[in-house]
């Protein structure tokens, strides 16, 4: 069984290889929503047993901005609670995007800015000036910018994602979707615990809460988080240290006040700082070293050589087989070190025939971060970053009763944003020089966003309802700022510049249902997401042009079953127009002959896909769940015709088994579970006539697993896990820099550890 394993676990480099493992991928999917389908049928048989420890536990969500079933709500959306949050071992919202799929989570810097995709739509872009097609909520609120997401997973009480456009419902505008982390809140009872994990390389984490009632009418929460990591797992050969070192604080404090039924105020404020290590580049040289302006054998069949054939541009490479031994030399600095604070203020009146809420957050985030873009000793692209983020965002909603016939929603959003940026460029190798070359990047960026929103769903007959809503969004961005060069190898680029954009977009959607354990629906929407400005380095003043605003037409046809009280089945197929999609290129500047990533419209992709979900308690005790997504990401207009888009398996494919037994002698119960994902062989960046085959994932596999007991009093939880079971080596990022080098950041080897989890009241 373990050699089978290892060769099912085992990248593949050829098609032939990926095609047949697709399919298997598919041909796996098929049957178990078949079996499930008939077991099902089996279970529901007269005299069966339908209950008794066989019924799925009902999941509510707040996908619409109102408590529902899911089952009962007409969009895709995968959802978490806090007991699969801590038994999965999510400590990121990166974590994420292995439990999903069709979302692809990923931090193309290290450990510090994660950009997600979902369904193909997503953007790579690293500038910290640049907003994400998926917008990332934390009760409620919205974090704009990449670096904010950063934050770290704890007493959480669910996560959901949410696909496709979701403008009539949320505040931000949005082309991929949603992800929504919501915390716990103060509670009418006392409610604390403590969390101690302690794992691989000396890690250990704690996170800690503890709140209840104060008065008959306040009651207040507080919770914290640590974790600490002694020992990297990077090995640098260069300075002979270990990399990866983790030094993560943070904490929340929320207070609710309810001085009547008709009113509650909750004030949350929240603050932390990371200060660890950023994993580094590992060389991936793609240039032959008998001449330099080619691209070697190896790099054409997507292989990294060791021996001296590639090279990169100055001739060095990399000989160490080990993709976690690493060769990196910044002379700018080292580590990563975000601090960030901030809060919400919710307020919500009832008003007899609906809600009136207000949502109102701050987040002001400084980070400065060190990444050497060359991964060799030679200083060819060192570079340090300096941002200082303030985001403010307001939000107004007045909606209908949840148990209202028509349900209806309009709100007011308003955000202003502001964000400081400062690169700083060493590049003295460049050029042969004897003395530092320093190309400072600063330039200052402002966002002003207005938007109106409404959304309606109403019963056309007792079996069908529709859902229509509209958005308008006025968005304003100024740039100030460019390239400063302390030298004169580059010219100084100095810009002052506006741009604003206005749209209508909305939904129109028609839901039947089937019967009571059935749901139909279909819908057509719009997303729009504003255009922006480069913040990278340039030569020229029309490098810091703006880019167009990019919209995005989303077609959904799904459905949602339960058909017996032990299994659900969803389903859905989407079709995607994405009208001058936004995504980043490297274009060689023809005045430096250097390339630069450059983040710009790129034409119209065409995304096709089929998605599917089965979750199966199939025995008192024993959990089973399947998901799976297929998607054809095409560019169909513009210089990319005929290419894919990056971060874009065709198949990608989740799974979990959890089984939980009674054992009386222990006086509790033990327990087991297994995740595993799947995902297809997929470009990490967008395909271009000069993309090499470096920057493709080959196909693999990924499991974890947990083992535990909890007590009957549900006091004491033990638990022992393994993350990457397998310890598959895996790549997180792909920087093609065209002209100069290939560097590969590979996600971190298997590690495992211990839990223990007290529970005060």
């Amino acid at each position: 069984m373990k050699p089978m394993m290892k060769s099912m676990m085992k990248p593949t480099a050829g098609g032939s290889g990926i095609r047949l493992r697709s399919a298997m991928t598919v041909a796996l999917l098929a049957t178990c929503l078949v079996s499930s389908e008939a077991l099902a049928q089996e279970a529901a048989a007269p005299g069966s047993v339908q209950d008794g420890g066989l019924a799925l536990q009902e999941i509510v969500v707040t996908a619409q901005k109102r408590s529902e079933n899911l089952q009962d709500v007409p969009i895709s959306v995968a959802a978490f609670s806090a007991e699969q949050v801590r038994e999965l071992g999510l400590s990121r919202p990166l974590d994420v995007g292995y439990q999903v799929p069709g979302l692809v989570a990923k931090s193309p810097n290290g450990d510090s800015s994660p950009l997600f995709t979902i369904r193909a739509v997503g953007v790579t872009d690293f500038t910290v000036g640049n907003n994400s097609p998926t917008s990332i909520y934390v009760d409620q609120v919205v974090k704009p910018y990449y670096p904010m997401v950063n934050f770290s997973l704890f007493d959480i009480e669910r996560v959901e994602v949410l696909k496709g456009p979701q403008g009539t419902l949320y505040g931000r505008n949005n082309t991929g979707g949603a992800v929504k982390f919501v915390t716990r809140q103060p509670t009418d009872r006392p409610d604390g615990y403590v969390r101690v994990d302690y794992s691989r390389f000396n890690t250990y984490e704690v996170e800690a809460a503890v709140g209840g009632p104060v008065s008959d009418t306040l009651a207040v929460r507080a919770a914290g988080f640590t974790r600490q990591r002694s020992r990297g797992w990077q090995y640098n050969i260069v300075s002979g240290e270990d990399n990866g070192k983790i030094d993560r604080v943070a904490g929340r404090i929320a207070a609710r006040w309810t001085p009547s039924d008709l009113f509650s105020a909750t004030l949350t404020a929240y603050a932390g700082h990371n200060h660890s290590d950023v994993p580094q580049f590992k060389l991936a040289p793609p240039f032959k070293a008998s001449n330099r302006s080619q691209v070697c054998a190896a790099a054409l069949r997507g292989e990294r050589a060791r021996d001296g054939s590639c090279v990169d541009t100055l001739g060095h490479f990399d000989a160490d087989p080990d993709n976690r031994h690493i060769q990196s030399a910044n002379t700018l600095g080292k580590g990563l070190s975000e601090d960030g604070q901030g809060g919400v203020l919710t307020l919500n009146w009832e008003l007899g025939i609906g809600t009136l809420a207000s949502v109102s957050g701050y987040d002001q985030q400084g980070r400065t971060e060190y990444q050497d873009f060359d991964a060799t000793t030679a200083i060819l692209a060192d570079n340090s970053f300096q941002q200082k983020i303030h985001a403010f965002s307001q939000e107004l909603r007045f909606s209908s009763k949840d148990d209202s016939s028509v349900k209806w929603m309009t709100g007011l959003f308003y955000s202003d944003d502001k964000v400081d940026n400062r690169q700083v460029l060493r590049s003295d190798a460049l050029f042969n020089s004897s003395t530092p070359l320093l190309t400072p990047i600063d330039w200052e960026m402002t966002t002003e966003s207005y938007a109106g929103f409404a959304h309606v769903e109403f019963p056309l007959s007792p079996r069908f309802s529709a859902i229509t809503g509209a958005r308008y969004t006025h968005e304003e961005r100024t740039f100030v700022g460019g390239t400063l060069p302390l030298h004169t190898r580059f010219p100084t680029v100095f810009v002052d510049n506006r741009t604003s954009a206005n749209d209508v977009s909305g939904k129109v959607g028609l839901n039947f249902r089937v019967a009571d354990d059935m749901l139909l629906y279909v819908s057509a929407s719009k997303g729009f997401k504003s255009g922006g400005f480069n913040g990278g380095f340039a030569t020229r003043a029309v490098a810091y042009n703006p880019y167009e605003p990019e919209r995005l037409f989303a077609y959904e046809l799904g459905i949602k079953s339960q058909p017996t009280s032990s299994l659900r089945l969803n389903a859905a197929a989407y079709y995607y127009d994405w009208r001058e999609f936004q995504a980043t290129v490297t274009r060689v500047d023809p005045l430096t002959n250097l390339p630069t990533q450059v983040l710009s419209n790129a034409g119209t992709a065409r995304i096709a896909g089929l998605e599917t979900e089965a979750n199966w308690r199939a025995a008192p005790g024993l959990d089973l769940a399947l998901s799976g997504n297929w998607s054809d990401p095409r560019i169909i207009q513009g210089i990319y015709e005929g290419r894919r888009l990056g971060n874009s398996p065709r198949f990608s494919l989740a799974g979990m088994v959890r089984y939980e037994r009674p054992v009386a002698a222990l006086n509790g119960s033990l327990y087991a579970l297994t995740d595993f994902n799947y995902r297809s062989r997929y470009p990490l960046r967008l395909v271009t006539p000069t993309t090499r085959p470096l920057v493709y994932q080959d196909a693999f596999w990924l499991a974890n697993a947990r083992v535990g007991y909890k007590a009957d009093h549900d006091r004491v939880e033990i638990a022992a896990f393994v993350k990457n079971v397998f310890d598959q080596e895996y790549l997180l990022e792909v920087f093609d820099q065209g002209t100069l080098n290939t560097l590969d950041l590979y996600a971190e080897p298997r590690t495992y550890g211990v839990s223990l989890t007290y529970r005060f009241f």
